[in-house]
């Protein structure tokens, strides 16, 4: 006999603890469950507290996943209507969705922890977000394949969302579009319960990129094969006089000609517009407000980005950060968009050896880039010490 979900319509069984549409709890009772199939009834909101995402205590989210779409939204504890917004002192959303292929978690305002290993790969696999250790760790089959992060109170207004696109407006989906594939057995298990934690892995054998996983965390220069394009980054020393080059090797700097943004004002000097302005010189030196770019310190997330204007293929990227400020270019995250906003390859750069900037060089060089973006990895934490201060960025390539 088959089942379905009593308030969407969509099959069900009674091993699953939610809904995979409408996240109704199916584990609260038999009732949850019918065996005739019914006419899906309107979307409802569904309390957040179902699930404890705070990191009061260990827990694990996982869900079976097919897709080869690179971006959608596979599980979250959003506010109605599918709204991503600043929690404050309340608490903040969470959400477990991919992004340029990969499984990320994100919490609002706060930051958001990265998987290494692409899943959209059209197979079945089983990922999780999971926290324990004081910590959020993203799984692939079993696999940590990321963490970060610091425990965040859920804000009580949030609801279960599954699959559904998330936006800073209503119907807006610039968090996550629609999840395009399949979405089964979402399910939630808390160490205050009493199932155990287990994470069920497909019937098809999935191989783990495990070359990956054995690269050292403390590597501050990392060399990854991602979307058919390898990848390197060097540390080296920043500039502070002279005009910035226009081109390399017959390649324009496409920076130049872009429009810069970022996510906060140090004040009204220093803004985005500086760190592409083509020149390396400071109108009052660097010791204090000068022509360079600068967040607020109070940006908990705080990124840079330039939107190249057309379609373009990058070759290189050149950051160079505030001369004696290199501490503030540790734990960059850069990110290659596309038109439509999706990430074509994120690339992260822990600097350990604190260098003033550095440069990454795309062996195959990679087209359709609309923008590139600078995010810093987590925690951020806030403080001048986690504000961008950069002086100028070049990016490479043809349009």
């Amino acid at each position: 006999m088959s089942f379905y979900c009593c308030e969407c319509g969509i099959k069900a069984s009674f091993e699953w603890k939610f809904c995979a549409k409408c996240g109704n709890n199916l584990s609260a009772s038999k009732k949850a469950l019918s065996g005739q199939q019914k006419r899906p009834s309107p979307a409802r909101s569904h309390q957040g507290g179902s699930w404890d995402l705070s990191g009061d205590s260990a827990f694990i989210l996982t869900a079976r996943i097919k897709s080869s779409f690179d971006a959608g939204m596979i599980a979250a504890k959003c506010f109605p209507g599918g709204l991503w917004k600043n929690g404050g002192d309340e608490g903040q959303g969470k959400m477990l969705f991919l992004r340029g292929g990969r499984l990320c978690f994100d919490i609002g305002w706060v930051g958001c922890v990265t998987g290494r290993t692409r899943v959209s790969d059209g197979r079945s696999h089983v990922v999780a977000v999971k926290f324990e250790d004081g910590t959020y760790k993203v799984l692939v089959d079993g696999i940590v394949d990321g963490s970060g992060l610091y425990a965040v109170k859920d804000h009580p207004g949030t609801v279960i969302n599954v699959g559904k696109k998330i936006g800073h407006h209503v119907g807006s989906e610039d968090m996550a579009p629609d999840f395009r594939g399949e979405i089964d057995s979402v399910q939630y298990n808390s160490s205050s319960e009493e199932d155990e934690f287990e994470v069920v892995m497909p019937s098809e054998s999935v191989p783990v990129a495990k070359e990956v996983q054995a690269i050292s965390e403390a590597m501050s220069m990392r060399t990854f094969n991602l979307s058919e394009s390898t990848c390197t980054i060097t540390g080296c020393r920043t500039r502070t006089s002279g005009k910035a080059p226009t081109e390399l090797g017959g390649a324009s700097d496409l920076a130049q000609k872009g429009k810069a943004y970022q996510s906060s004002n140090y004040n009204r000097e220093m803004k985005a517009a500086n760190a592409n302005r083509g020149n390396f010189d400071s109108s009052k030196g660097f010791g204090g407000s000068g022509t360079y770019s600068h967040t607020s310190s109070n940006d908990r997330q705080p990124y840079w980005g330039v939107n190249l204007l057309n379609e373009s293929t990058v070759q290189e990227v050149h950051v160079y950060g505030r001369p004696g400020f290199a501490r503030r270019l540790t734990g960059v995250r850069v990110i290659f968009l596309g038109n439509d906003g999706t990430p074509l390859l994120v690339k992260e750069f822990e600097n350990s050896n604190r260098d003033e900037a550095f440069k990454l060089h795309l062996t195959n060089h990679l087209a359709g880039v609309k923008a590139v973006r600078l995010e810093k990895m987590n925690p951020n934490a806030g403080g001048d010490e986690k504000t961008f201060n950069l002086n100028v960025v070049q990016v490479f390539g043809y349009d």
